[in-house]
């Protein structure tokens, strides 16, 4: 499950409003708020993916339980 505050905070960094990356994402607004305030558990692996690409970190750095790196 995104992190909402994990996004918010990495749309902060970048000088994203939420409609910007509304725009980037091609989705409605109410979708960005809606993972930023952890009300969307359902999202999909495809816009989690690409809006971890549009905000240039790994998919893991915006999930609420990250996952270990592999063992070596």
């Amino acid at each position: 499950m995104l992190d909402g505050t994990k996004v918010k905070a990495r749309m902060v960094e970048l000088g994203l409003t939420g409609d910007a990356l509304a725009s980037l994402l091609a989705v409605a607004p109410c979708t960005v708020s809606r993972i930023i305030h952890n009300r969307y558990p359902e999202v999909k692996l495809k816009l989690a993916e690409r809006l971890a690409w549009i905000l240039r970190v790994h998919l893991c750095d915006l999930c609420s339980t990250p996952h270990p790196p592999p063992a070596e």
